[in-house]
């Protein structure tokens, strides 16, 4: 789990590192890594999320997902 939480780490700030060039470079960059228009849109929105933009750690990103996996749990 550890290294799955390390690669989203690493791509999420990838990423938004990209987001800030412009539209236009998010746009190319997901388009080269075989995103679908829709999905490009869903992805710049959780760039965009603050929440998200707040976890900087792996352990920010493990406390956040135990977090919601646990508010969620009696979920339908």
């Amino acid at each position: 789990m550890k290294y799955l939480a390390e690669r989203s780490l690493f791509y999420y700030f990838l990423m938004d590192e990209v987001a800030d060039a412009g539209p236009e470079a998010w746009t190319k960059v997901a388009g080269d890594f075989g995103a679908p228009p829709e999905q490009i849109q869903s992805y710049r929105a959780a760039l965009a999320d603050p929440t998200l933009g707040e976890l900087l750690t792996e352990d920010d990103i493990e406390m956040y997902r135990n977090f919601i996996g646990g508010f969620f749990r009696g979920a339908p």
